[in-house]
């Protein structure tokens, strides 16, 4: 298991989105997506939106994120859809993770498909992710 080094400083903003992406690569969520929709809404900042292959990777990845961050002292405000029905959710097939201004969105490829998210915010501006960010073109 790769163990991703945190920053000791607190996290919160673009470096929190760009936090939850890096956990989530560590747990090989696929197609991961951060955007900026701070200038779009009123109640967070960024949306990190991935994919895990099936409902125990989906929920895998989400676990990892939540426990890493609770790690270094980030708790999540609310978690939707990791302990069956809650909101018409079916068991691992969607995870939110809602750290205030960051919302994390862990789907299987069905799920999302069908509330396809990033067409909802398709004016938000896409966020390069940490690692991504440091490789040179």
């Amino acid at each position: 298991m790769t163990r991703t080094r945190l920053p000791q400083s607190e996290l919160a903003g673009i470096a929190l989105a760009q936090t939850c992406a890096t956990l989530l690569e560590d747990k090989k969520a696929e197609d991961i997506r951060i955007l900026n929709i701070a200038a779009l809404n009123s109640y967070t900042d960024h949306l990190v939106i991935c994919s895990g292959t099936g409902r125990r990777h989906v929920l895998a990845a989400a676990h990892h994120v939540t426990r890493e961050l609770k790690r270094r002292g980030k708790r999540p405000l609310g978690v939707e859809g990791e302990r069956g029905q809650e909101a018409g959710i079916e068991e691992g097939s969607w995870v939110l993770l809602d750290y205030g201004d960051t919302i994390v969105h862990v789907f299987t490829p069905q799920a999302r498909a069908h509330y396809d998210i990033e067409g909802l915010w398709a004016d938000a501006p896409r966020v390069k992710s940490a690692k991504t960010a440091r490789i040179p073109k």
